[in-house]
C-alpha cells in the first residue's frame, strides 16, 4: 500500500509506493573501463597546463594528492561588475550579476571510474582542501554561502570521469537551504530541541535504518528519502558550518564518509551518485537548530512529470527494507566500530561548548547496537 512520508528537516513529502517496484525497466550499467592515467584528461598528473591556474594543492611540494583550480566553465565569476534590476517592486524581472566563485577540487591523481577512493587519505585531503577554500571564501565581501558537492556519473551531472568535487560560493542563500534553516528554527522554537538531534535519537532507538556509527558520526538511511538508496552522514555533536571543523573532527568525518561511500558503492554496483555537504550560510549569527550534514543520493531512478509537477519524490521501497545493504564480502574492511552508550551532545545552533546542548538532548543516548549485524541491510 502506498504511503506518504515527510522529511522532518525540510517538511517535504515523499511517496513510498512498493507496487512501482514491479514496473518494467532495468538499470543499465554504463560506466566504461578507464586507465589509471588518461593523456587527454585535464585532471590527470602531467596535464596540469590543461586546467585554469592552480589555486592550491596538497601537499604543497612534490607530487600532489589533490588540486584546487578554478572551474573552466564557471556558473559564477568573481570579477563581474555589480549590476541588478533595482527596486524589487518595480518589476517581476529581478536579476543581478552572478558574482561568486566556482572551483574544482581534484580528488586524487588516479583516473578511476568508481565513486570511492581506495585510500581514505585521498578523501581526507580533498575535504581538507575544501575546508580551507570555504574558510577563505567566508572572508570575502559580497558572498553569502558556499556549497560543496560531488557529481559521479552522467546521470548525476558529471562531465569528466576523473573524480573531483566542486565548490561554489554565491552572493545569495539558495531557497532549498533557506527552507532547511526555517524548518530547523521552527522546530527549535516549538520543541526546544534540534530536529537533527531528535532525528538521530529516534533512528538510533529504532535501529532499522542505522548503517554505521562511530564516536563522531552516524550514517543512516532517512525515513523519507528523495532517492532510493539515499544515505546521510550526520555529526553527533552538530554545529552549523562545515568549515569550522577542526583537523581531528574533519579526519573522523572523512573516515565516516569514506565508509558510507564504500557501502553505497558495494550495495548498488557503483551507481551514478550525487554527494552534497549542506552547511549554514556565512556569518556569525547563530543558526537555530540547524546541523551541517552530508546527503549521498544514488541516481537509481529518473524523475518524471509527477515529480516535476508536485515536487514529491516516489520510491519503490521503504527505506527500512532496502537502501544501503552492508555486504561484507564486497568490502575490504571489517565491521564498523560502534560507540558505547553515551549522552548525545547537541545537534544545533550553539556549536561545540554551547550551554544548552546537554539539556536539549535530555535523556537521549548513543547506544551500541548489538542487534544490528553487518549482514543486515537497511534501506
Amino acid at each position: 500500500m502506498p504511503e506518504l512520508r515527510r522529511d522532518p528537516t525540510t517538511n517535504e513529502w515523499v511517496i513510498i509506493a512498493p507496487e512501482r517496484a514491479a514496473r518494467p525497466g532495468v538499470r543499465v550499467k554504463q560506466r566504461p573501463e578507464a586507465p589509471q592515467r588518461d593523456p587527454d584528461c585535464p585532471f590527470c598528473p602531467g596535464n596540469e597546463a590543461l586546467t585554469p591556474p592552480e589555486i592550491s594543492r596538497r601537499p604543497e611540494r612534490g607530487s600532489w594528492i589533490v588540486r584546487a583550480v578554478s572551474n573552466k566553465y564557471p556558473a559564477l565569476v568573481p570579477d563581474l561588475p555589480n549590476s541588478g534590476s533595482g527596486d524589487a517592486a518595480a518589476s517581476l524581472r529581478l536579476h543581478r550579476a552572478a558574482k561568486g566563485h566556482h572551483e574544482v577540487i581534484v580528488e586524487g591523481p588516479d583516473h578511476r571510474p568508481c565513486l570511492t577512493p581506495s585510500d581514505a587519505a585521498v578523501l581526507r585531503e580533498a575535504l581538507l582542501a575544501a575546508r580551507e577554500r570555504m574558510r577563505w571564501l567566508a572572508s570575502r565581501p559580497g558572498l553569502a554561502y558556499s556549497i560543496l558537492f560531488k557529481n559521479h556519473g552522467l546521470r548525476a551531472g558529471a562531465s569528466l570521469m576523473h573524480p573531483h568535487w566542486q565548490l561554489a560560493a554565491t552572493p545569495v542563500v539558495p531557497t532549498a537551504l533557506r527552507r532547511m534553516l526555517a524548518v530547523a528554527a521552527g522546530y527549535r522554537q516549538q520543541h526546544g530541541a534540534s530536529v537533527y538531534a531528535r532525528l538521530i535519537a529516534e533512528e538510533v532507538a529504532d535501529g532499522a535504518r542505522i548503517v554505521a556509527a562511530t564516536e563522531g558520526y552516524v550514517t543512516l538511511t532517512p525515513y523519507a528519502p528523495q532517492w532510493p538508496g539515499e544515505a546521510w552522514v550526520l555529526p553527533w555533536e552538530g554545529g552549523a558550518r562545515f568549515e569550522t571543523l577542526g583537523d581531528d573532527a574533519l579526519a573522523a568525518f572523512a573516515a565516516a564518509l569514506h565508509d558510507a561511500l564504500r557501502r553505497v558503492t558495494a550495495a548498488f554496483d557503483d551507481p551514478d551518485c550525487n554527494v552534497v555537504v549542506y552547511s549554514a550560510p556565512f556569518g556569525s549569527e547563530p543558526m537555530e537548530g540547524f546541523s551541517w550534514h552530508v546527503r549521498i543520493q544514488p541516481r537509481l531512478t529518473v524523475t518524471g512529470g509527477f515529480e516535476l509537477a508536485t515536487g514529491m519524490a516516489r520510491l519503490p521501497r521503504t527505506p527500512r527494507r532496502r537502501c544501503v545493504r552492508v555486504i561484507l564480502d564486497r568490502l575490504t574492511s571489517g565491521p564498523s566500530t560502534r560507540p558505547r552508550a553515551q549522552p548525545v551532545v547537541g545537534g544545533g545552533a550553539g556549536g561545540p561548548g554551547s550551554t544548552d546542548r546537554g539539556a536539549e538532548a535530555g535523556s537521549l543516548m548513543r547506544p551500541s547496537q548489538p542487534g544490528l549485524t553487518e549482514h543486515q541491510y537497511v534501506a
